[in-house]
């Protein structure tokens, strides 16, 4: 089933996928930076005002089930054709898995600066995490749960620090 509430094996897989991308996420943006690789602030987190948090919040949440789509169903064709071709299953989840980060990383250019490094360092491959837990558990909702609490963590830190800058706390 695509769609089913989590069990408690998933929880725990959740959490520690959670935990692991947030560390590999923190050793690539250092590894990037001490190699002398700028990277960039996601050009989506709002800066200006703490109003439009909540609305932006509803819509993040959508977007996150959309892109969790988008990558499920890109790996799912991704690994179909390159079976078809190779009719080796194991050959097509792991080209399949490499293409389908390699493409979703590419896919946030516009929200980083068109920094392709880092697109495809720490957004692409540090997305592997979430892709994990589908690949595990076959379940959507506990892909998007780790995607979720990713996305809301690190921007949740970059808007706290953009407030702190401009003075609001």
């Amino acid at each position: 089933m695509f769609f089913k509430i989590p069990t408690l094996n998933d929880v725990k897989l959740i959490i520690v996928c959670y935990i692991l991308s947030m560390i590999y996420s923190l050793v690539a943006i250092l590894g990037l930076t001490a190699l002398g690789v700028p990277t960039a602030a996601n050009t989506a987190i709002p800066t200006q005002s703490i109003y439009p948090m909540a609305s932006n919040a509803v819509i993040m949440l959508i977007g996150l089930m959309e892109e969790e789509l988008f990558k499920i169903i890109m790996l799912i064709i991704l690994m179909a054709a390159i079976y078809y071709f190779t009719k080796n299953k194991k050959l097509s989840v792991i080209i399949g898995v490499f293409l389908n980060l390699m493409i979703f990383g590419l896919c946030h250019l516009s929200a980083y600066n068109y920094n392709v490094i880092q697109c495809i360092v720490v957004i692409g491959l540090g997305s592997f995490f979430n892709l994990f837990v589908y690949l595990k558990t076959k379940n959507i909702v506990n892909s998007y749960i780790v995607h979720v609490l990713i996305d809301f963590l690190f921007d949740s830190i970059g808007v706290i620090f953009a407030f702190h800058y401009i003075g609001v706390f």
